[in-house]
C-alpha cells in the first residue's frame, strides 16, 4: 500500500497545540494498533522487581455486567514513542464508556487511547467517592513471531524531561517510585463525582511488558463525563419534509465548491444534516427570524464512526492568510478559524434559500469539529449557501489523466498508481451528486484486445469489505485510494482521484466515469493510459496522434536525437501511446 501527502494534510489524531487552527483528525483505523511497530526499540528502563508482581494472561474485553454509561466524552493527555520520535498532546473529543459493575467494582474502556484495544480497566472502591486502579492489568496483546500471545500491561509511570539534542527538552515516561526511591508506585486514584470519572494524581498509565519495559504508550489526566452541549433532532413530521439542497461553499476571493445535502425548511426551524458524513441522526438546527436564520454555535452532532470521536457543529469566523515563499516565488493560502457563539444567514422564504451570499463581507464558516474547545475539524465550510436541488439524469464528461501522477508498478516500490481529473458538472452545467458518481477501471492486454473490467478485491485493497467494480469518486482510504477536492490546476469545478495498481500485466489501463442520478445510469467514454516502457515496442494505435516525445535507453527524456539509439513515444488522443525503438544516424 502507498502513502503520500495530499494537498490538504490531515494531522495527528489529537490536538498538539491549542493554537493550531487548521488541525484535523486521522481515521481511527490508521492509528497505531500494534506494539510491533517498536520492534526491538523498546525503551529499556532500570530493572525493578518485575518478579514481585502477578502478570495476568487474560484481558477483560467483554463489557462488564452492571450499569453502562456509554458515549461519554473522554479527555486525556496522551504520549507515544515509536523508538525514534515522541508524540504527545491532549484530547477532549474521544469516546469513552464507564460501567458501575454488579460486583461492586467500576470499569472504563480503552485505557490506552492510542492503541484502541477493546479492553476494560478495573477500579475498586478505596473510600467514599475515591476509586483506585491497581496494577499491573493486562490491556493489550498481539501474536509474536512464534505464534504465542504477547501481553502488555497498564502500569503507573511518570512524565519527565530529557534533552532533545537541539537545546530544548522532550517529555518522556519512566517508572514511578514512591518516597523511598525504591518501591514502585502500582496504583492510580480517581474520584467519581456527578457521574464523571476524574483522575486525581499526576501519573500516566504506561504500557509495559512483564519485564517492566516501556512499550511506548501512556495516558494521564483522564476524565470521562457526559456530553453537555445541546443535540437537536427533527420530529418525524419534520423528517418527512427533508429534501435535497445544493450547498455552495467558498469565499469571494477563492474557489467555490458544491455538495448535495439534506435540509428541512419549516415555518419556524431549519435543519441541515451533517454534510461531512450524511448521518440521519446528526443535524444542526437554526431558527427562522424574519429574513434571517439564526444558528447557535456548539451543537452536538454525535459520534463519528470513521474517527471514533465526538463531533460538534461549531460556528466560527475565518481568516484567510496569504504567505509568500521567496525561495520558490509562490504564494500559499490557508484559513484559520475562531469559534463564535452563533451567526445569522440570509433567508428567502419564496425561494426557500438561505446562507451567506457571494459578496465579500461576513467571514462566517461552519466547522464539523472534533470536540468543542479548539478548532480541530473533520470538515470546514466557508460561507455556506443553500438552494433547493433537483437531481437530473446526466452524462459525465470523460476523465483526464494527470501525467506526472501516473506511475507504473515496480517491484522496488511495490505499487504503481493512476491519477485523473473528473468534472463535478456535466457539459450542460448540471451538478453531479457525488453520492451517485463512480468510476470503473478497465484493462486491455493488447491494442486490439477487448476491454476487460477490473475488479478491486479486498485481498489487494485492504479497506474494501467485498469485491468492487464501481468506486465512488470521493472514496479515499489514504492507503490505496485518494481524492482531493479541486483539480491540480486550481479549477474548482473539477477534482482528482487516484488508485494504486499492483501489476503491469496489461497493455493499457482505462477509466470510465459513471453517474447513476435521475433514475438512469450514464457513462463517459473510456479514457486509456499506457506507460512509457523502454522494454516494450510495437504498440499500435489507429487513433489521432497528438504529440511525439523521445527518450534515451535509460528512460530519460531528450530533444529530437541526432545520433545513437533512442525510443520514440507517440501519444494519441485516446490516451494510449506507441513506443518505437529507432537509430539516428546523423
Amino acid at each position: 500500500m502507498k502513502f503520500y501527502t495530499l494537498l490538504t494534510v490531515l494531522l495527528c489524531l489529537f490536538v498538539l497545540d491549542a493554537q493550531s487552527q487548521n488541525a484535523g483528525p486521522t481515521p481511527r483505523s490508521q492509528q497505531g494498533k500494534a506494539v510491533k511497530m517498536l520492534g526491538k526499540k523498546h525503551l529499556t528502563l532500570p530493572s525493578k522487581a518485575a518478579s514481585d508482581y502477578q502478570w495476568p494472561t487474560s484481558i477483560l474485553q467483554e463489557t462488564p455486567e452492571g450499569k453502562l454509561m456509554n458515549g461519554l466524552s473522554k479527555s486525556m493527555s496522551y504520549f507515544s514513542y515509536d523508538g525514534s520520535s515522541v508524540d504527545y498532546g491532549t484530547s477532549n473529543c474521544s469516546v469513552g464508556a464507564f460501567v458501575k459493575g454488579t460486583d461492586g467494582n467500576y470499569y472504563f474502556s480503552e485505557p490506552v487511547s492510542q492503541l484502541y484495544s477493546p479492553s476494560w480497566l478495573k477500579l475498586t472502591v478505596l473510600s467514599g467517592d475515591t476509586l483506585v486502579a491497581r496494577f499491573p492489568q493486562a490491556v493489550y496483546s498481539e501474536t509474536g513471531d512464534d505464534g504465542q500471545d504477547i501481553f502488555y500491561y497498564a502500569f503507573p509511570m511518570k512524565k519527565y524531561l530529557v534533552d532533545d539534542g537541539w537545546g530544548g527538552t522532550t517529555p518522556f515516561l519512566k517508572l514511578d517510585t514512591l518516597a523511598d526511591g525504591k518501591t514502585l508506585a502500582d496504583s492510580i486514584r480517581f474520584v467519581l463525582r456527578n457521574d464523571s470519572l476524574i483522575q486525581v494524581d499526576d501519573n500516566f498509565m504506561g504500557l509495559v511488558t512483564n519485564e517492566l519495559l516501556w512499550a511506548g504508550y501512556g495516558d494521564g489526566n483522564i476524565t470521562l463525563n457526559e456530553i453537555k452541549a445541546p443535540r437537536y433532532q427533527p420530529t418525524a413530521a419534520e423528517l418527512s419534509r427533508a429534501s435535497d439542497y445544493l450547498m455552495r461553499t467558498g469565499d469571494a476571493d477563492t474557489a467555490y465548491d458544491w455538495q448535495v445535502v439534506k435540509a428541512i425548511v419549516g415555518s419556524e426551524n431549519v435543519y441541515v444534516r451533517n454534510p461531512y458524513n450524511n448521518k440521519d441522526g446528526q443535524w444542526i438546527k437554526g431558527t427562522i427570524q424574519g429574513n434571517k436564520v439564526h444558528f447557535d454555535g456548539n451543537q452536538y452532532f454525535g459520534i463519528d464512526s470513521t474517527y471514533y470521536l465526538h463531533l460538534y457543529a461549531m460556528t466560527s469566523n475565518y481568516t484567510l492568510h496569504e504567505e509568500y515563499d521567496p525561495t520558490y516565488g509562490t504564494n500559499t493560502s490557508y484559513y484559520s478559524f475562531a469559534f463564535n457563539k452563533g451567526f445569522d444567514m440570509d433567508y428567502d422564504a419564496s425561494s426557500r434559500t438561505f446562507g451567506v451570499g457571494k459578496e465579500a463581507g461576513d467571514t462566517l464558516a461552519w466547522l464539523v469539529n472534533a470536540g468543542n474547545t479548539v478548532p480541530y475539524f473533520t470538515a470546514s465550510y466557508i460561507r455556506p449557501y443553500f438552494s433547493p436541488y433537483t437531481e437530473k439524469a446526466a452524462s459525465p464528461e470523460a476523465p483526464v489523466f494527470q501525467p506526472n501522477q501516473c506511475v507504473a508498478y515496480s517491484d522496488d516500490n511495490g505499487y504503481g498508481y493512476i491519477t485523473f481529473h473528473y468534472s463535478k458538472f456535466d457539459k450542460n452545467g448540471n451538478f453531479l451528486n457525488s453520492d451517485k458518481y463512480f468510476y470503473r477501471v478497465y484493462t486491455k492486454s493488447s491494442v486490439d484486445a477487448s476491454p476487460e473490467q477490473f475488479t478491486f478485491t479486498p485481498e489487494q485493497y485492504f479497506s474494501l469489505k467485498s469485491n468492487m467494480t464501481d468506486i465512488p469518486v470521493k472514496y479515499a482510504d489514504r492507503s490505496d485510494f485518494f481524492t482531493v477536492n479541486g483539480s491540480k490546476d486550481g479549477e474548482p469545478t473539477r477534482a482528482w482521484a487516484s488508485f494504486n495498481t499492483y501489476t503491469n500485466d496489461f497493455y493499457a489501463i482505462g477509466v470510465q466515469l459513471v453517474y447513476k442520478g435521475g433514475g438512469l445510469e450514464n457513462v463517459s467514454p473510456i479514457k486509456w493510459w499506457s506507460f512509457v516502457n523502454t522494454g516494450i515496442s510495437n504498440v499500435e494505435s489507429n487513433r489521432d496522434a497528438v504529440s511525439t516525445e523521445y527518450y534515451g535507453l535509460d528512460g530519460s527524456r531528450i530533444s529530437r536525437p541526432r545520433t545513437g539509439i533512442y525510443m520514440k513515444v507517440t501519444r494519441y488522443r485516446d490516451g494510449s501511446r506507441k513506443v518505437e525503438k529507432s537509430v539516428a544516424k546523423h
